[in-house]
């Protein structure tokens, strides 16, 4: 049989294969976290059109973050 000038091609990687791993968003991050250390207490206002996240943590001044993964990256960084 002659060749047709196709080649044989790898079969497409399904839906699973193809995704990137995704990261945890920071409201899961921030669930896991108050789960695991009840004494951080974090409490969101709004101001404006923006959200302000007021954590407070034992032995330290309460911050306010405006930025969700910012605020998240400190924590976890403190509290892994």
């Amino acid at each position: 049989m002659a060749n047709s000038g196709f080649s044989a091609i790898s079969p497409l990687p399904s839906r699973r294969d193809d995704r990137a791993p995704r990261t945890p968003s920071a409201a899961a991050r921030r669930e896991r976290l108050e789960t695991r250390h009840p004494e951080v207490l974090i409490t969101t206002r709004r101001e404006g059109t923006r959200l302000i996240f007021d954590v407070s943590e034992p032995g330290r001044s309460a911050r306010a973050y405006d930025d969700a993964d910012a605020m998240m990256n400190d924590l976890e960084a403190r509290y892994p």
